[in-house]
């Protein structure tokens, strides 16, 4: 599957104060971020409520392993309303990411909703910084997490 991931951005998203990169380009307005994108595989989840809600449905996206991210498991998500027509999308891109020993340490992302049904886009943008105290995967073990809660 096709998913939105600019790990080779040359530039972030947001600046350390949060504001908007100047090298970011939109199509449709300001609307659509015109983004790179990679071939990952991918799980289809298909969710349908057995209670009344406002979702008939939604159609999941989730990367396989050793592509599953622990900050945003799903890439896409098709949101439909009661009468089963596609009414919502999210989707999440990824920028660029900054490693140490294999763990990701920063990265920025961006989540967009587009409503289709009212031609509205909804734009969430992050800046993360991760890891901040320096932990090693050597150090999250189940025995030293277990002296850590002592």
């Amino acid at each position: 599957m096709l998913v939105a991931w600019e790990p080779d951005l040359t530039y972030d998203f947001l600046d350390a104060r949060g504001r908007f990169n100047e090298k970011i380009k939109y199509d449709v307005g300001r609307k659509f971020l015109r983004a790179g994108w990679v071939i990952i595989p991918t799980h289809i989840v298909e969710a349908i409520p057995t209670i009344r809600h406002i979702y008939g449905k939604k159609v999941l996206y989730c990367l396989a392993w050793p592509y599953w991210p622990s900050n945003t498991p799903f890439e896409l998500v098709d949101m439909y309303d009661r009468q089963m027509k596609l009414w919502k999308y999210w989707v999440a891109i990824k920028g660029r990411e900054v490693s140490s020993e294999g763990d990701t340490i920063f990265s920025q992302n961006s989540s967009l909703v587009y409503d289709l049904q009212a031609d509205h886009m909804s734009q969430f943008w992050v800046r993360m910084l991760l890891n901040q105290t320096n932990y090693k995967a050597s150090d999250i073990t189940l025995r030293k997490l277990t002296q850590y809660g002592r």
